[in-house]
């Protein structure tokens, strides 16, 4: 797959992750030699009409990612107490400096005392996937622009129930620091960034800001119903050029979602029995027998046998899909990121240099190379506690972790020191 799903990562260091990793290193890059057809690099807007030579820094290594030539992590450091304190010249001058400050603030919110993400975590996520994927190739507006809760309107719709509490908290974050120039629809993706790296065995992906705000809605029924088709469910995503490996990658992110409205009797019930790690339990567990406990959605249940996302979908149920499934998440992530008709000049990067640093590595193994190593993925140490259906978990005290969570938590405790510096701002007047 020498496309969107392509291996980013430097496979070099990878090799010494764990024994036998050579092998699956192989096996990778064995995939790259398969059809590309159901992988996704189409370039929207500037990316695909300013000639190469034309492209900012930004734009360029963003047309990389999307085409599978640049790498979607980084692992960029960011030394916390050289950090500007806010309203300085210094941190005024540094594109990193606020985000700095935002993403500490977040990383408070979205870690919880297991060292787990919490329910605002999984909620950013969802989040900065609303207002990003209520867009398509064909409708015009929409897209990373803020809307969801600048417009007044999106949230009042059905397929966004659920959201009131990380919008609110949203909201607060945007009413701190929109005086110092930022925009909500940067503020949303940020948020969903931080909340990935956040959750154990999330990816380090490389963060950019410079999309600019609309309070007009996006149009209604661009986000997936989980009873779609697999048809539908797949060409609607080729309509955001996201093709079927793409949407096998983006469909992951259940690992951390529960579900609350499409059964209520059931509400909390997680996607698979680890709602609080980045994992890939989330495949396993929708193809095969899941704890009484695990919600599945329709919708995934139906793409798992799809002819033509049933491969992808078990290579990262399978051996090596933990590394497998990191490294190719990174570019849907950043095409859903960047929707719009003018992409090249508009963004300052920051890679992931105000990220929180990596969470702490469960505790039966060692973190390795550039992905940290959890419980493997079918440990029992790492399975709901109680089973059968039910009213589902409480929330707990501290930011809305799951107490069940907490009780079976195997993932031990971390510093809270953030990453940033040396960004890059790209120049030109134009704007997402």
């Amino acid at each position: 797959m020498r496309s969107f799903l392509t291996v980013a990562l430097g496979l070099t260091s990878a090799v010494t992750a764990y024994p036998g990793m050579r092998n699956t290193v192989r096996d990778i890059r064995a995939r790259a030699t398969e059809d590309d057809s159901l992988d996704s690099k189409e370039l929207i807007g500037d990316l695909l009409t300013v000639p190469a030579g034309g492209l900012t820094p930004i734009g360029k290594a963003i047309k990389e990612i999307i085409t599978a030539d640049g790498d979607p992590e980084s692992n960029d450091i960011y030394d916390p107490r050289k950090v500007p304190s806010k309203g300085t010249p210094k941190c005024q001058a540094d594109t990193c400096c606020i985000w700095h400050h935002i993403a500490n603030d977040m990383e408070k919110k979205f870690r919880g005392k297991s060292g787990r993400c919490t329910a605002l975590a999984r909620g950013a996520v969802r989040l900065g996937f609303h207002d990003c994927g209520a867009w398509s190739k064909t409708t015009g507006p929409g897209g990373c622009d803020g809307s969801i809760l600048l417009s007044g309107i999106e949230m009042g719709r059905g397929e966004n129930r659920g959201l009131e509490e990380i919008a609110q908290q949203t909201q607060i974050w945007y009413d701190n620091y929109k005086g110092y120039g930022i925009t909500m629809a940067d503020l949303i993706q940020m948020g969903a960034n931080v909340a990935t790296v956040v959750c154990p065995l999330g990816p380090r992906i490389r963060s950019y800001v410079g999309r600019v705000d609309s309070r007009r809605a996006a149009p209604g029924d661009l986000l997936p119903p989980v009873t779609g088709s697999a048809d539908f469910l797949i060409k609607m995503f080729q309509n955001k050029t996201i093709e079927p490996h793409g949407l096998t990658a983006l469909i992951g992110a259940h690992t951390t979602s529960q579900q609350r409205f499409v059964e209520p009797s059931r509400a909390l019930d997680p996607q698979d029995s680890t709602p609080g790690v980045w994992d890939v339990l989330f495949y396993k567990q929708t193809l095969s027998n899941a704890p009484a406990r695990v919600f599945k959605f329709a919708s995934d249940v139906v793409l798992s046998k799809d002819s033509r996302i049933k491969k992808e979908f078990e290579e990262f149920a399978g051996p090596g899909g933990q590394e497998h499934w990191n490294e190719v998440c990174g570019p849907p992530q950043t095409v859903e990121n960047a929707p719009g008709s003018r992409t090249n000049p508009v963004y300052s990067g920051l890679r992931t240099r105000v990220h929180p640093a990596q969470p702490a590595r469960c505790e039966q193994h060692q973190p390795t190379g550039r992905v940290h190593q959890g419980a493997a993925a079918g440990d029992p140490r790492q399975q709901l506690p109680g089973q059968g259906p039910g009213p589902g978990r409480q929330v707990g005290a501290d930011q809305g972790e799951d107490q069940a969570v907490r009780r079976d938590a195997r993932v031990g405790r971390l510093g809270i020191g953030l990453h940033g510096s040396d960004c890059q701002s790209s120049q030109g007047s134009e704007a997402l």
